[in-house]
């Protein structure tokens, strides 16, 4: 899923793919190796893989205090697109 968020970023941040055919991202491994300052969530809709979203505790302009976030990235399938979720799922982290 994420290699489909790079595809989307493209069009304002260019991207080459490497020699496999796909998008080289390394920082994304910070999110799933147990580090307890980045988290993920996937969002799923009726049991189905939707999109996800990405948290840390890395600011850059907010004080860095406990319980503060930094919404990093939001990704959600084109099927998805236009249905209110991203906005639900927004509530939800905020909330």
């Amino acid at each position: 899923m994420f290699q489909l968020y790079l595809h989307d970023i493209t069009a304002s941040l260019p991207m080459d793919l490497n020699e496999h055919g796909l998008f080289e991202y390394n920082e994304i491994d910070f999110y799933f190796n147990g580090d307890e300052n980045h988290h993920a969530f996937f969002v799923k809709v009726d049991g189905k893989y939707a999109g996800f979203v990405l948290i840390d505790d890395n600011f850059m302009v907010l004080n860095k205090e406990k319980g503060n976030y930094n919404f990093l990235e939001m990704f959600i399938l084109n099927a998805y697109k236009n249905k209110g979720i991203g906005k639900e799922v927004a509530i939800k982290i905020f909330y």
